[in-house]
């Protein structure tokens, strides 16, 4: 009985026995609950893994996948970094991933017991960094991205960059020719920054 714009989201439709999707086609395609009319203002939205993500989906039934525009949703960088920075995901990871933007959506479903570089698997990684002790990270960080992509996060984590000296001397401090030491000292500065700090770390990225 919606009197304005809903969308009603239902989740791993890939997953569900047919019985479930075809029990579906009610509300989707004739827009009644039994005896409950939909109101016109309701949308529906259907969302499911395929079957090359290996995600236990076997199939979504013609009748059902027949009646809807099927969209598959991508994963960009800049919408990532601006999620990211609200779901309080360190700079460092951010920095790292806007250094290496392909690894962000390399994913590759496996029969075995391993993980690849994901969005998701990015989230997880800034949540190790945060909390699990420094001489874990690298096998913590190949659990969740496999074991090329971990060591190049670690490589990244340990580019030298002397942060102080540019606070102190915006100026005359080394500029970085390298470019993950240049992400990764972006990134610590955008961890540091204040509103004291801020025009001498701004005089800095200009020379940059």
């Amino acid at each position: 009985n919606a009197t304005s714009p809903m969308a009603v989201i239902i989740d791993d439709v890939g997953q569900a026995p047919v019985s479930i999707q075809a029990a579906l086609m009610q509300p989707v395609e004739a827009r009644r609950m039994n005896d409950w009319e939909i109101s016109p203002y309701v949308r529906f939205i259907l969302t499911t893994n395929d079957r090359s993500h290996h995600a236990g989906v076997q199939t979504v039934i013609e009748p059902l996948k027949g009646r809807c525009c099927i969209l598959e949703l991508e994963n960009t960088l800049s919408d990532w970094v601006q999620w990211a920075l609200t779901a309080n995901v360190p700079t460092e990871i951010i920095g790292f991933y806007s250094f290496r933007p392909d690894l962000l959506n390399k994913f590759a479903p496996s029969s075995d017991i391993t993980n690849s570089p994901t969005a998701r698997q990015a989230f997880n990684t800034g949540k190790i960094f945060r909390l699990a002790d420094p001489r874990d990270r690298l096998s913590l960080f190949a659990g969740c991205l496999g074991k090329p992509a971990a060591i190049e996060l670690m490589a990244f984590l340990a580019a030298p960059t002397n942060l102080d000296a540019i606070l102190i001397d915006p100026l005359g401090a080394d500029v970085p020719c390298n470019p993950s030491i240049i992400y990764a000292t972006i990134a610590g500065l955008c961890a540091r920054t204040t509103t004291g700090n801020y025009a001498a770390i701004m005089s800095f990225v200009t020379r940059l």
